[in-house]
Parts: C-alpha cells; sequence; structure tokens
C-alpha cells in the first residue's frame, strides 16, 4: 500500500438529511418537483421561492436535474446513490492523502481519501489559496503514481477506512509520496453465498500527528470471481490436494 499528497478536488460523502428529504420526495414523486411541493411537504409552508433555493442546491449537487434552465427537478442517478446509502456528496478543494493498494482482488486500487493536516498541508492549502487570487507559484513535488493516474473521475467509491462515498472529481497532478504500509486481503466464500473480499489494516494518519486509521471493509468482489460457487471451489480445492477425481466429489457431498 502507498500514499500520495496533492492538491485535487474530491466529493466527500456528508451526512445531509434536509438534502436527501428533497431527493426522497422526488423520488416518491415519481416525477419532477418543484418549489411548493418542497414547502408544502417538508419546509411547513414557507414562501415558495424558499423551496426554488432549496432545488437549486440539490441540482447543484447532482441530486436532482432540470430539463431547462429553470424549472421542476426530477431525481438523478446521483441522487439515488445518496438515497442508497445516505449520503451527499459535498466537492471540496485541499491537499488530500490518498491511499493507494494495486491488487487484482481490487476492482478499485484508490482505499480512502482523507483531508491532509499537516505543517505541509496547510503552505499547500495557502498555495491554493494564492493561486486562486492569480498569484499562483509553480506546485512543487512530482508526478503522482501510475495507479493513482489510472483512477475514473466522477465514479463513486466507498472508503474502506469508514464505508463513506467519495469520488475524485479533479485529479492531482503533482505532490510527495507519503508513508507505505501493507493491507491485507481475504478472500472468503460462504457456503449459502458468493465470494466476498475483506480489506483490514493499520493505515498511516492522514498527517503528521494523526493517529492511525483503521480498515476493515467488505469491498466489491472482481467480476471474473462473482460466478465462482462455494461448491465449484471446494471441488477444485479438494480435487487438486487430494487427486479424488471431480464426480466422486460430487457424489460424497450429495449424499
Amino acid at each position: 500500500m502507498q500514499t500520495f499528497d496533492a492538491e485535487a478536488t474530491i466529493a466527500l460523502g456528508r451526512d445531509r438529511p434536509e438534502l436527501l428529504a428533497v431527493a426522497q420526495l422526488a423520488l416518491d414523486a415519481g416525477r419532477p418537483i418543484g418549489g411548493r411541493d418542497v414547502t408544502r411537504e417538508l419546509l411547513g409552508g414557507l414562501p415558495e421561492h424558499v423551496g426554488w433555493l432549496v432545488i437549486d442546491r440539490c441540482v447543484h449537487l447532482g441530486l436532482l436535474q432540470q430539463r431547462g434552465s429553470r424549472g421542476p427537478a426530477e431525481l438523478t442517478e446521483g441522487g439515488s446513490i445518496a438515497l442508497e446509502h445516505g449520503q451527499v456528496l459535498v466537492a471540496e478543494e485541499g491537499v488530500f492523502r490518498f491511499y493507494l493498494a494495486a491488487d487484482p482482488l481490487l476492482d478499485a486500487a484508490l482505499l480512502h481519501v482523507a483531508p491532509l493536516r499537516s505543517a505541509s498541508a496547510k503552505e499547500s492549502r495557502d498555495t491554493l489559496y494564492e493561486a486562486k487570487k492569480g498569484n499562483a507559484q509553480p506546485p512543487q513535488g512530482g508526478p503522482p503514481p501510475n495507479v493513482l493516474r489510472q483512477v475514473a473521475l466522477n465514479q463513486v467509491l466507498l472508503s474502506v477506512v469508514n464505508g463513506s462515498m467519495f469520488e475524485v472529481r479533479d485529479a492531482p497532478r503533482v505532490g510527495q509520496a507519503g508513508p507505505g504500509g501493507n493491507v491485507r486481503l481475504d478472500l472468503r466464500w460462504e457456503p449459502d453465498g458468493p465470494a466476498v473480499v475483506l480489506v483490514s489494516s493499520q493505515l498511516p494518519g492522514p498527517g503528521d500527528e494523526a493517529a492511525p486509521l483503521k480498515a476493515d471493509f467488505r469491498v466489491e468482489t472482481p467480476k471474473e470471481l462473482r460466478s465462482i460457487s462455494y461448491d465449484t471451489m471446494w471441488t477444485a480445492l479438494v480435487e487438486f490436494a487430494s487427486e479424488v477425481p471431480s464426480a466422486m466429489l460430487t457424489q460424497w457431498r450429495q449424499l
């Protein structure tokens, strides 16, 4: 496992129940909703323009979409994902620590991302602020590792630390390598279920004095393994270890 510290724009999953309520309203309505729907159902009859402000906010965050520049809005795929996970993705600019591991058992190499808390991170944030004012200085550091450059933008991922959603909106272009470590991957087959991949590890904290992060999470199983059943794997392993023909093993299991 490796880490990389860099400036980026990341959408992090946040608890915003008031916005999820609007997305749920759109789902329940089964049609585009407007400001009057929001105020009548959720805001106790406040003026309609307040409801439209809420609609605009949900559109900005990708929970709803309007068919024109204005007017009623309907639930988006992003809104459905937010309802499924109980979080709203909110974009943040700053300096982040990216936690990466490349392994055939991992569909996503980016395991976690966290705002970096350190003296060097503050300097980078100050540089980012100056860049917005037009006083940019040449970025410091080196290019990101290949595994990070291959991460798809605007793809919802789940953290192995806390299960929260996150999404890379603007990929880092330059940064510095952080501390490394090891990640344990367990591939398991349950008798009555599909294969599962479990990630467990203690990851370096997101900063010089930050506490380590505990990873203990079930990640999505690679598609190549999803069709392999417990019985198929059991038969293959026992046949390999004992040299007993698979047909005989199948008969034994049926007794």
